[in-house]
């Protein structure tokens, strides 16, 4: 763990020094159709539970409202909990509150 810490002191040093950290740039740039893709993904799946949520049922804005509620009282509270799927030890981790 100490040798851990020396190395995150060196790269903010290095940082601290140079303005940039080494080796900068090897994540490679992301290509155009691949934006556009993601950007188009992300924008219709918002309009399509938008529109849901406004012209369908009854039930499913209850569902909307109550998962809103949900997620403001975890987020006010910071509340996380355990994961449920690729971990041996969810609840280790899990923040409680009393």
């Amino acid at each position: 763990m100490i040798e851990r810490f020396r190395q995150k002191d060196q790269l903010l040093s290095d940082f601290f020094m140079q303005g940039h950290f080494p080796d900068e740039g090897t994540e490679g740039d992301v290509s155009t159709p691949e934006c556009l893709a993601n950007f188009i993904a992300i924008v219709s799946s918002t309009g399509f539970f938008l529109y849901l949520s406004l012209f369908s049922s009854v039930w499913f804005k209850v569902y909307v409202l109550l998962s809103c509620a949900y997620l403001t009282f975890v987020t006010y509270f910071s509340i996380q909990p355990p994961q449920l799927i690729c971990s041996s030890e969810g609840g280790t981790h899990a923040k409680k509150v009393l």
